[in-house]
């Protein structure tokens, strides 16, 4: 979902071409397997744009071998404003006494 905004994105001519979001739910997650760590072949992600008005909905599927191990919805804000969020960007480890 990241690259694809990523990719979508218009270019603003800033240094930074990417709008800033935040994952803001995920629903309806089904995990099809106990584990995703041993699967031995390569895992595909497919992610599906269901809406765009202001937050971006998308659904989601991890499938390897042509088997789904997970699934589900995810919510994204976009076009948080970059000042605003600065706080929020630093690494957790960085802002602990």
């Amino acid at each position: 979902m990241a690259v694809h905004n990523a990719l979508s994105c218009p270019k603003t001519g800033e240094s930074d071409t990417t709008h800033l979001g935040y994952l803001i739910s995920v629903r309806e997650v089904a995990l099809h397997v106990s584990r995703l760590d041993d699967i031995a072949c390569d895992i595909k992600i497919k992610a599906e744009k269901l809406a765009d008005k202001g937050n971006v909905l998308y659904h989601f599927t991890v499938m390897a071998a042509n088997c789904v191990l997970l699934e589900g919805r995810a919510a994204l804000l976009l076009g948080v404003n970059k000042p605003a969020a600065e706080p929020f960007l630093q690494s957790p480890l960085t802002t602990l006494e």
